[in-house]
Order: C-alpha cells, then sequence, then structure tokens
C-alpha cells in the first residue's frame, strides 16, 4: 500500500463478517491469536495461505481480503513451545498455486490441489511429542527444481519424500536428524536440515541429496533458521536461537561466526531497538533485488541486516507490527500516561505520532537500562502529592523487582528493601503518598505494607494476628484487588477471595477490607462476595453469577469522589453485574442493569458540568460485547463506541481512560499492544 506500515492479514478491514464477528471458536486446536504459517505464491504474489485459530485461510488479492478454506480445524500453537519458531508449516506448489501443503501439530500433514476447496491428510506416520510436552510439528517444503517432489519433517521421525506430489507415497529417508527447526530446499536440487537438540547447542547442518544421500557438518553454534543467497548459491546466512550471524560460502560445509554486528544507532523505524544487542529469530530469507540483504524474523519484529557490508548493522522495519502484551494503563491527572507490559515493562508516552516512546524497568543497584531486559510487569500506581513520583511492581530477579521513580518514569530504581520473605511473582501494588505502599503478590504471597518508601515492609494481617496470604494465586492472572483513595492518607480497599475445595468461595475473612493506617490494620467492610444480588456463593451462583470472584477482577477508587468504588468480578461467567460502592466497600449497587461480564474499564476526564469521571469498559450491553462509554456516570445506557478497537483482533486486556484529555481511552490488548481511542460527547 506503499506508506510503509505493516498491516495485519486478519483484521475487520480484510475478512468477512462471519469470519470473525466472533472469530472462531479455538477450542483445543490454537493457544490464541496467532498466525501459525503462511506463505506467498511463488508464482502469483497476490496469492496467500495463511493458519489462523486452527483454519488455513486464502487470499486472492495480496492480502487485501482473506477467506476461509475448508481445511478442518486442526492443532497449531503459534504462541507456546520452541516449535512456534520452526518452519515453514506451509508451503505451495512453485508453478501451481492451487497447491498447498500444511503441517499441523500433531495431527498430520494436508494437502489441497483446488486452492482449498477440498483437503487430505498425507499419508504419513504420527509425530512424536517434544520435550517441552507439545504435539510434534510436520515441516513442509516443495522441491523448487522438481515440483512433484515434496518433503515433510515429522517431528521425532525425521524427513519423508514424495516424487508423485503431496497426495502420493511418502518414504522416510533414513540416517538424517530426527528433530528441526527449519527445512529449506537449497541451489542444486538439495534439502537441507536445520537439527534442533533439545539443549540448543549440539545440532548440525544436514544436506539431503537425492543422488548421494545425507551429509552433515558442525557449526560452532547451533543453527535456528538458514538461507542460501540466490546470487551466490553456495553462500548461506544462518542464526542461531541466541541471534549469533553465522555464514557460509560453500553449501554449509564450513562456517564462520559473523562478529561485531550490531544494531543500527537508531534503531531504525521503532527507536528502541537500537539499544539490542541481540535477536531471537524463526526465519530468515535473503532480498532478491539487494545483493546481500537478508531480512530476518525475530522476537520483537522485522530486522535487515546486509551481511556483504564489513561492518552489520541489522535495521528495524517493525512500524505497524504491535505485540506488547498489555497488562494495564495508568493516567496521572497532570502527568503523563503510562503503560505496563510483559516482556518489555514500563512505558512512558511520550509521543502518539512517532515511534520514539522507550521503556524502563526499576534497576538494581549498580546496574543500568538494558535494551534486552525481559520480564513481566503488572501494575504502576502515582503518588497523589507528586505526578512523577509513581511505584510499580516487575518480576524480581538478577535486573530488577518492584520498584519506584521520581522522575516520571525516566528512570526507575528498585525498592531498597524487601518482605523477609521475599517478593512474590507478580501481583498489584497502591500508593497513598511517596512513602506509603501496600503490595499484594501474586503466587500466594502475602500481602505487604511500607511507610517509609520501601526500606523496611510489614504483612498484612486482616484478622490482626497472622499473616494474610493468597491473595491471587498466579502471576498470570488479571487480579487488581487493590486501591488507594487518593483523597485521604493512609486509606486502602482491597479485596480478599479464596477457594474451597468445591471450587466456591468460601473463608471467613473473606470480602471488602478497608485500612486508614497505611496498612497497619483493616477493617471488615463487607463479608462475602460483592453483590447483589447477595453476599452468599449460593445467592450468587443462584442469580447466574461468579460464586468464586477468585480470578481476574478489577477494583478502583473513582478519582475526585473520596469513598466510592467500582468493582468489577469478572472471571468466566458472562452474568456477572458491575458494581459500585459509596461507602468504602460497605454497600453496592449495579453501576446499570443491563451491563454484564466487564473485564476491565477506566477513569476518563469528567465532561463539562459532570461531578464524576468519564467512565469507559469492555464488557457487555444487553448481550453485545465491546467497548462502551458513559459521560454522564450512567444516567443514560452506555454508548457503544467499538465492537472492534483493535484491527488486530486481538482480545482486551486493560482499559485506561486519559485523565488529562476529554474522551480519550486507551485500551490494551492481550497480544497487540494498545490502541487510543478518542470518543467525541
Amino acid at each position: 500500500m506503499g506508506d510503509g506500515f505493516w498491516r495485519p492479514l486478519f483484521s475487520p478491514s480484510s475478512m468477512a463478517p462471519k469470519d470473525y464477528d466472533p472469530l472462531p471458536e479455538h477450542k483445543d486446536k490454537a493457544d490464541s491469536l496467532g498466525v501459525a504459517g503462511i506463505r506467498i505464491a511463488p508464482s502469483n504474489k497476490d496469492i496467500i495461505f495463511a493458519v489462523f485459530c486452527g483454519y488455513v485461510w486464502r487470499s486472492a488479492d495480496g492480502g487485501r481480503t482473506v477467506q476461509r478454506t475448508r481445511f478442518p480445524q486442526k492443532r497449531f500453537n503459534p504462541n507456546g513451545g520452541w516449535q512456534r519458531l520452526f518452519n515453514p508449516t506451509v508451503d505451495i506448489h512453485p508453478v501451481d498455486p492451487s497447491s498447498v501443503l500444511v503441517g499441523t501439530w500433531g495431527e498430520g500433514a494436508w494437502c489441497t490441489a483446488d486452492g482449498g476447496a477440498t483437503w487430505r491428510q498425507a499419508d504419513l506416520p504420527p509425530a512424536e511429542g517434544t520435550p517441552d510436552g507439545q504435539e510434534g510439528i510436520h515441516l513442509v517444503a516443495f522441491d523448487p527444481a522438481q515440483p512433484n517432489r515434496v518433503y515433510v519433517f515429522v517431528a521425532g521421525l525425521g524427513l519423508f519424500r514424495s516424487d508423485t506430489g503431496p497426495g502420493g507415497k511418502f518414504d522416510l529417508l533414513a540416517g538424517g536428524p530426527t528433530r528441526s527447526s527449519n527445512i529449506v530446499p537449497g541451489p542444486g536440487g538439495d534439502l537441507f536440515v536445520c537439527e534442533f537438540s533439545k539443549d540448543r547447542w549440539g545440532g548440525k547442518v544436514w544436506r539431503y541429496s537425492p543422488m548421494a544421500g545425507w551429509t552433515s557438518a558442525q557449526p560452532k553454534r547451533e543453527a535456528m533458521t538458514l538461507a542460501f543467497d540466490p546470487r551466490k548459491p553456495g553462500t548461506a546466512l544462518l542464526v542461531n536461537a541466541d541471534g549469533v550471524l553465522m555464514k557460509s560460502d560453500d553449501f554449509c560445509a564450513t562456517f564462520a561466526e559473523l562478529t561485531g554486528w550490531k544494531w543500527a544507532e537508531n534503531g531504525g523505524e521503532i527507536q528502541w531497538m537500537g539499544g539490542l544487542s541481540t535477536m531471537y529469530p524463526a526465519q530468515v530469507k535473503f532480498d532478491p533485488n539487494v545483493p546481500g540483504q537478508a531480512w530476518i524474523a525475530q522476537g520483537v519484529g522485522v530486522a535487515s541486516a546486509n551481511i556483504d557490508d564489513p561492518a552489520i548493522r541489522v535495521q528495524d522495519w517493525s512500524a505497524g507490527i504491535e505485540e506488547l502484551c498489555a497488562w494495564s494503563t495508568l493516567c496521572v491527572p497532570g502527568g503523563k500516561t503510562y503503560l505496563a507490559a510483559m516482556d518489555k515493562p514500563f512505558w512512558r508516552v511520550d509521543s502518539l505520532s512517532a515511534y520514539t516512546n522507550d521503556f524502563r524497568f526499576p534497576v538494581l543497584e549498580g546496574n543500568g537500562h538494558n535494551a534486552d531486559f525481559v520480564a513481566f510487569a503488572t501494575w504502576m500506581d502515582y503518588a497523589p502529592e507528586d505526578p512523577r513520583f509513581l511505584v510499580g511492581v516487575v518480576a524480581p530477579g538478577q535486573w530488577s523487582g518492584p520498584g519506584y521513580t521520581t522522575n516520571g518514569g525516566e528512570s526507575w530504581k528498585v525498592f531498597s528493601g524487601q518482605p523477609e520473605g521475599g517478593w512474590g511473582k507478580g501481583g498489584c501494588i497502591a500508593a497513598a503518598s511517596k512513602t506509603n505502599f501496600v503490595v499484594l503478590p501474586s503466587n500466594n504471597a502475602p500481602g505487604v505494607y511500607t511507610l517509609d518508601g520501601g526500606k523496611s515492609w510489614a504483612t498484612i494481617k486482616l484478622d490482626g494476628k497472622s499473616p494474610t496470604t493468597g491473595f491471587a494465586n498466579a502471576f498470570y492472572v488479571g487480579r487488581k484487588n487493590l486501591s488507594a483513595d487518593k483523597s485521604r492518607p493512609g486509606t486502602f480497599a482491597l479485596v480478599f477471595t479464596t477457594l474451597s475445595g468445591n471450587d466456591e468461595y468460601l473463608n471467613v475473612l473473606g470480602g471488602l477490607w478497608l485500612s486508614r493506617d497505611g496498612g497497619r490494620s483493616w477493617t471488615q467492610q463487607l463479608a462475602g462476595l460483592i453483590g447483589p444480588p447477595g453476599t452468599k456463593p449460593r445467592e450468587v451462583a443462584v442469580a447466574g453469577g461468579d460464586a468464586r470472584q477468585f480470578w481476574q477482577c478489577q477494583l478502583e477508587y473513582v478519582p475526585g469522589r473520596s469513598g466510592e468504588l467500582v468493582y468489577t468480578p469478572h472471571a468466566d461467567l458472562s452474568a456477572d453485574r458491575f458494581f459500585w460502592s459509596q461507602d468504602d466497600g460497605k454497600t453496592w449497587a449495579e453501576l446499570h442493569k443491563s451491563i454484564r461480564n466487564v473485564r476491565a474499564f477506566g477513569f476518563g476526564k469528567a465532561a463539562p458540568g459532570q461531578a464524576r469521571p468519564s467512565l469507559f469498559f469492555w464488557g457487555e450491553v444487553r448481550g453485545r460485547q465491546g467497548l462502551f462509554a458513559s459521560f454522564d456516570w450512567l444516567a443514560s445506557e452506555p454508548r457503544l463506541v467499538s465492537r472492534f478497537p483493535s484491527q488486530m483482533l486481538a482480545n482486551v486486556s486493560c482499559i485506561g481512560g486519559d485523565l488529562n484529555n476529554f474522551g480519550r481511552v486507551y485500551v490494551g490488548t492481550s497480544c497487540a499492544g494498545w490502541v487510543r481511542v478518542d470518543v467525541e460527547a
């Protein structure tokens, strides 16, 4: 399209409504959204086949539109395990774009001869499972020199060949490897195989010749993927799992490491990538039009490198590709907007029109910022007396941990002290001042508070006697069960629930708790579940609500409204209500009778003449799911803003209203970053 931005192949703009509204159920066939394989037809660049949600899809116009073929849903896992990096799982006949071969995870290889109208399974034995617990993958390739010759690598067994097309008889080519991350047709009709070993260190590069059989060579580093330069038939670029570049000029008989390569100083299209020192590749291809230039699909996008240059510089080309897993959004009144993500923790939104934003994380004493750093972050909060003072939770480790910033996120430090038993794995945090914070860790660690800015920590004792544990069972559960009232120093509210053996909430300490002294002591404002229809599990269950209220939830004080709380118990039941309390959680009412199943919500700047902030939420209104807004505190029915705010069709994970710009909301997604939406009053 000529504007220098990537666009998603699967989006409301490219798909028929019946194909995405709703999306096909994953069942056990896909581990969330993601494309498990894609191929452009060598003989017709407008034809694309790709795997999405366990199905095979086809585009006949270069990706502008895409339709689901009649391929029966099979297992593909594009997001988990080492096999997500293996290639190719889709290949297309060199001269006949209607002939396609697809490899699944543990459910065989499948082929079509009519562009996807009909499919049949190739005659192959079942793959063996992988060391990391997945169903074994099938890698597939047509021979460009002999189009009727087809290769399928079956995990755990080895390479198979058919000389009568994908529907013909396959024979095992004995003597080769039994695990592979990449198979590549090479010059002269040979096939090259990157062997994958359990420790990712000892795998060889294997070469299969139809005339001479197998040979192999051992590079210094195990190659994850390789590609041959079409201008120099014997020259190959190889990349290992940690981004080490290697080159061979003799058909992978010997190898030389390409040392000294660096990311371009400005990164490329995404500037923060200039600070990287490595990459995590999945596939490499040479550019047929630019001598020596290779394109690398890697962990944070697409990059290029020219291996003919004496000083190799890796350049990013990822504008438009959004893959951050959004966890939370924080808009500070009178300050900036901040984002927390898994893998790359805290982001400050300085620009809405350029790729100049950068991430930060709390650093341990003696360490500095490192763009290669990977750890998940959960929540942040701000001190009401200083919009530049923030606290946040990052998974603890040798580089980072929960911490704070005094300069608006320019730099972060790890708290100087930590709880006696150490930090939990994640969890949420709230700040009542620059010295008073509460942390409710995940992985069933005890809740803690500090009154001296994190130098020392004490455990929360809801019963006044014993440390309270079990605020959240796992780091990956989005449980925001804590909030600070910014208008009253030392005031915190929290939700505490645990499960019994029959998967039901039963705990005398369960309910809504309030502290007015910074976390030292707590009062049980409400015992049981937050309702209506009631506070007892059976009452809630009979009404169709979640009788557990233990998984994902969100509790927030309403900005500028002392004592007012909003809560969603969202877990996995569509009848869950949306609640509001005006007395610090003693009593609750539904915000609006039409609202159900709210996954996340956020507050925005109040509309003119309104006493309360704007309210944005992702949920259902009268059975219709989407992003909704209310500018009159639900005096009228909420307004549908968008059914699909993300063009990548990603699930919504968090909502953050902008308290400084009326009508603006940031929508975080589970796998496609954030979307900024401006809503007119």
